[in-house]
């Protein structure tokens, strides 16, 4: 077999790129070379890479964005319906006070404002009294949820700020006047964060 002077007779080559005079562009896979050629052919340029481009992923977080202004007032938010009490009692049943404790743990600048109120029944000396047990109450609970006194305080109304007045006509019975006030028995919750402040509803 005869050997050319400087390269074999036939070679194919996949992909190079050779310094040469007069090289040209090509743009087939398979290159056949002469060595009657006064030139060289080579593969086409290939343009530089930037590795730049090539970023590996940032991590996502997908915690919720807080503008760096925002002040507590107008992140806190929470509707707290009133805790309702049996007649002359001054302990509630079935009451989930997990809300109010995640709240005030959260924002431990905010304060919450416990208001016992009762019915008009009874005397308002044993009223006013009822009506401090029945928020001490509730603070009691929060205390034990592990709420700072230093965010709950109490304030005791009576039979003031009724929510249901006296019929004007006398009931047939105590019991359904007693039935008629179950919603004047109650504790309402007043949060205070920032100079805001909101009344459970």
């Amino acid at each position: 077999m005869a050997f050319c002077p400087f390269f074999i007779r036939s070679l194919v080559v996949t992909s190079f790129v050779v310094l040469s005079y007069g090289c040209s562009s090509v743009t087939s896979d398979n290159i056949n070379l002469d060595c009657n050629d006064r030139y060289t052919r080579c593969a086409s340029k290939v343009d530089a890479v930037d590795m730049k481009q090539f970023k590996e992923p940032q991590a996502v977080s997908k915690a919720p964005k807080v503008s760096s202004g925002a002040s507590e007032s107008s992140q806190a938010k929470i509707a707290v319906s009133p805790v309702l009490f049996g007649f002359d009692e001054g302990a509630a049943v079935g009451l989930d006070l997990n809300d109010v404790v995640v709240f005030l743990n959260s924002f431990p600048n905010a304060s919450l404002t416990l208001h016992g109120y009762t019915d008009p029944i009874g005397s308002d000396d044993y009223n006013m009294a009822l009506s401090y047990r029945r928020a001490d109450y509730i603070r009691e609970r929060l205390l034990m949820s592990g709420v700072s006194k230093q965010q709950i305080f109490v304030k005791p109304h009576g039979e003031n700020n009724l929510l249901v007045s006296a019929p004007e006509e006398p009931l047939a019975s105590r019991d359904s006047l007693k039935s008629m006030y179950a919603r004047n028995r109650r504790v309402e919750f007043e949060f205070k964060v920032s100079n805001a402040s909101t009344l459970s509803n």
